[in-house]
């Protein structure tokens, strides 16, 4: 079979037949939680008028949004039986149990609680997602995530370019945050950055043959992400793309290609932006005017920031207290309080181990490993280049979490949630038999429901302010509020 026939094979109907048309009232929690992904794309817009979207606003935004899952997750489980059970039910348990255990054991119950809700919340979510996915068509899934995906990126880059031009003309004084204004730490944007990018890859790779214009359009807007990445000094992020790029291009050499180009084009297509954009024009600039400019500055600057931004001994501090407590840790949320003024170790692997134990963090590895295994191998038997870009997303993901807090921030964990339901959904497209111990999945779902209950319940006391008992003395770092509590 020639190998246009085989693609366009590959993009065929294969989902189940529950339904073949996207409906707001049978799928109201996707349909929630795509309105909630346009008003994080859209926020630039807003913030003109009512300011940036802080870091609480992203929490209240991101709370809402697991509430609407829960409930989704509720009546499909417990009233429709529709969800499909998870053979991984014993490990997720086990998971659960250990870090329950942390947390009885640590001076701050209700802090631990909420945030061990949250993740919770954030499984339930993901499953419903996945649920919903299984629903559409592939047709509709690539159309859905594609104006997505390039709806965020063209309204960031646009945003970029706005206020690029007015610190050209202003001839302000330059900081990492002027033309990010939307995030109080661009790392934050990094993050959104290690989600989309390999899936914005795909989305160009998928108008390439649909409209020559947008296809044009979505390569500019794409390479503009890479001028922002380089202009927030974000070298873990470029070093995790690079990574889970060489990853694709191992373990996928199917579709190696569709990926690999587009975002191989938009790095240079990016580079040359950037060279012009904070080189060529300032200095134009300073010929025509005989005036230095804050832009030529700013990318002098980066080039001389080479330091690791405290992690060395940030990460030395956490493997003293995990030698301290190597077996159920510190409690969940606890790290501000042992180590007062930082939020986290910026590593995902030493935040789980300091915080729930070295067993916790062996079983929640073995739980990613096989998960990501299981979908390279049901991609292996109909690979699509969707999936090959959403794994890619999540291996990207999983390495920057060594290198920053990208498995804490509001906006990454709702990003986690759409990338990752997607690639669950897409794994379980052709499932049409219930695996696993139903009795063990149905325990396990209603402790995930107890768990968010409880968080949600202690979240809005903390939004009233009517209980200042749960925040954990010294936090001033972003961790489930920013600074220990939300505030306008």
């Amino acid at each position: 079979m020639p190998v246009q026939d085989q693609e366009q094979q590959l993009e065929q109907d294969h989902s189940l037949p529950v339904t073949s048309r996207y409906s707001l009232v049978s799928q109201a929690p996707l349909t929630l939680l795509l309105g909630l992904a346009l008003a994080y794309i859209f926020s630039p817009l807003f913030q003109f008028h009512f300011g940036p979207l802080g870091y609480n606003d992203a929490r209240v935004i991101e709370i809402a949004v697991i509430s609407v899952a829960s409930l989704g997750f509720i009546y499909h489980l417990f009233f429709k039986r529709h969800l499909l059970s998870s053979t991984m039910s014993w490990y997720w348990l086990g998971l659960f149990g250990l870090a329950w255990l942390s947390l009885n054991q640590a001076p701050y119950f209700q802090a631990g609680l909420q945030e061990l809700g949250l993740y919770a919340g954030l499984l339930m979510a993901i499953w419903v997602v996945a649920h919903e996915t299984r629903q559409l068509s592939n047709k509709q899934i690539q159309a859905l995530t594609t104006v997505l995906v390039l709806a965020v990126v063209t309204i960031y880059a646009m945003q970029f370019l706005v206020y690029y031009l007015g610190q050209l003309l202003l001839q302000d004084t330059m900081s990492s945050k002027v033309l990010l204004p939307n995030f109080q730490n661009p790392r934050s944007f990094n993050h959104s950055q290690a989600w989309l990018m390999p899936v914005a890859a795909w989305a160009i790779y998928y108008l390439s043959s649909r409209n020559r214009l947008y296809y044009q359009v979505a390569l500019v807007m794409v390479a503009l992400w890479w001028v922002m990445l380089f202009y927030s000094n974000g070298r873990g992020i470029l070093l995790s793309l690079m990574s889970s790029g060489v990853a694709l291009y191992v373990l996928c050499p199917q579709e190696r290609k569709r990926i690999l180009r587009p975002l191989l084009g938009t790095l240079l297509l990016g580079i040359g932006l950037y060279l012009l954009l904070f080189l060529g024009i300032p200095k134009l600039i300073t010929l025509i005017t005989g005036e230095g400019s804050s832009l030529s500055t700013l990318y002098s600057d980066r080039l001389q920031q080479t330091h690791s931004g405290g992690r060395s001994e940030l990460w030395q501090a956490s493997l003293a207290l995990l030698q301290q407590y190597p077996w159920l840790g510190i409690g969940p949320q606890h790290f501000p309080a042992a180590l007062e003024g930082l939020g986290s170790p910026h590593n995902m692997a030493l935040a789980t181990a300091v915080e729930l134990g070295v067993p916790a963090l062996l079983l929640l590895a073995f739980i990613l490993a096989k998960n990501l295994l299981s979908s390279y191998q049901q991609y292996r038997q109909g690979p699509t280049p969707l999936q090959a870009s959403l794994l890619t997303a999540a291996v990207c993901a999983l390495i920057y979490s060594n290198l920053t807090g990208i498995a804490l921030t509001p906006v990454s964990q709702l990003l986690m949630v759409l990338i990752c339901g997607l690639l669950l959904g897409l794994k379980q497209q052709h499932s049409t038999t219930t695996p696993g111990n139903q009795k063990v999945w149905l325990l396990f779902c209603s402790l995930l429901v107890v768990l968010w209950a409880s968080s949600l319940w202690l979240s809005v006391g903390n939004l009233m302010a009517t209980d200042t008992s749960l925040y954990v003395p010294g936090q001033n770092q972003p961790r489930f509020w920013l600074n220990g509590h939300y505030y306008y």
